[in-house]
């Protein structure tokens, strides 16, 4: 009798345990979906019932990320021809996913083959150590830099190349899948371009936003001048694609507008209490001059381009760029970094991904997500970085 009453609490034990863990899931899940717009009215205009979908984040010791990053999409089901052709039409015709009426679509199989197959992924190149570079940039007062005359250069991805890429993307007009140039540069010529009225028009206030609109943030310094921080790229609804930062393990993704405002509102307030102001502005079907490729203008160039060509060797030089940025952390972010050139295809689907040529590029790019497919690769790598960019 001792037994089974023993039995019993246990089993109530067990019981219990599991409603709570149960919950504390729907809770969670819950918590993050709010993070999503509540309706899709432009989609659902369409006769779509969108269901927002989260891709779990697994942990993995090499993209050292300490937080969960979300991740989006939304599935549509099974659609009719019609609804597949409208959607399409909202994204520019540039996906290459056929119809098929037996295929379950998502938000993401209407995307451009590029932006497809960054999706989910992070980006994480070798870096290369160069002694002398310390000196080559800043002279021989190098007390505030560093206390070693040798630095470390890679190349890493972030919002302000992602927005400029897509753009060129959504600009070409030949049927070949054009390549991403991804690597650091300088904010102040992300504003020189992609906030210049010759390549794009503020949009007025109370029009309704387009897939390709550029939503760029500002933080506001005390004395009054405006300093661009983030530029997320939008789709449909309310949601937009955006790499949050630099950051190796921060994904290319899809995440609302709301959020991603509200994430750098708080960012920018708790490390340099100040505001953040979001602008708004379309570089395609405007009728502007089309964008340059950025290699064409972030690059060290002129005289000191020259010398850099010296120092460096011409295949190096000729796709470095130098920066000087406050970071949201504070103080004053110093880089050099390479501009790699990206290479896409599609796969037998038709979606869009990382080309395994040139010099096996795919090795720089991971997934952390369970349900986004990738195959693995091998990550702090020995190749020499300037030496895939000769043959590209």
């Amino acid at each position: 009798m001792k037994e089974r009453n023993r039995h019993g609490a246990i089993m109530i034990k067990k019981t219990i345990y599991i409603f709570f863990i149960f919950t504390a899931l729907l809770y969670n899940s819950a918590v993050a979906l709010a993070s999503l717009p509540k309706s899709f009215p432009v989609l659902e205009s369409l006769g779509l019932k969108p269901q927002p979908i989260e891709y779990p984040f697994i942990p993995q010791p090499q993209n050292g990320a300490s937080e969960k990053e979300p991740l989006y999409d939304l599935s549509f089901g099974k659609i009719t021809q019609e609804q597949y052709l409208r959607v399409k039409a909202i994204f520019l015709n540039k996906t290459e996913v056929p119809y098929s009426k037996d295929k379950v679509y998502f938000l993401t199989d209407f995307l451009p083959p590029q932006m497809q197959a960054l999706y989910g992924m992070g980006y994480n190149t070798p870096f290369r150590k160069l002694r002398g570079f310390d000196r080559f940039m800043y002279g021989d007062n190098l007390s505030d830099f560093s206390t070693d005359d040798e630095v470390t250069i890679g190349s890493t991805a972030f919002c302000y190349g992602t927005a400029w890429n897509t753009i060129l993307a959504l600009q070409a007009r030949r049927p070949h899948i054009t390549n991403f140039e991804l690597g650091h540069f300088s904010s102040e010529i992300a504003e020189q371009y992609l906030l210049d009225d010759r390549y794009g028009t503020e949009v007025q206030k109370g029009l309704s936003p387009a897939f390709g609109d550029l939503f760029p943030h500002f933080r506001q310094n005390s004395l009054g001048h405006f300093i661009l921080i983030h530029v997320p790229i939008y789709l449909v609804d309310g949601l937009v694609f955006e790499k949050e930062d630099s950051h190796a393990h921060t994904p290319f993704r899809i995440i609302s507008l709301g959020e991603t405002t509200k994430s750098l509102r708080v960012s920018v307030k708790n490390h340099f209490g100040e505001k953040v102001i979001v602008g708004h502005r379309r570089l395609i079907r405007v009728g502007k001059e089309k964008l340059p490729k950025i290699s064409q203008v972030a690059v060290y160039g002129g005289p000191e381009g020259q010398e850099a060509r010296d120092f460096f060797g011409k295949y190096l030089a000729d796709r470095l760029t130098m920066t000087h940025d406050s970071s949201l952390g504070g103080g004053i972010r110093r880089n050099a970094e390479f501009l790699l050139r990206i290479h896409f295809n599609t796969n037998l689907d038709g979606r869009g991904v990382i080309a395994s040529s040139p010099l096996k590029q795919r090795r720089y790019f991971f997934s952390a997500y369970k349900g986004i497919q990738f195959p693995p690769i091998e990550l702090n790598c020995n190749d020499q970085l300037g030496e895939p960019l000769e043959n590209q």
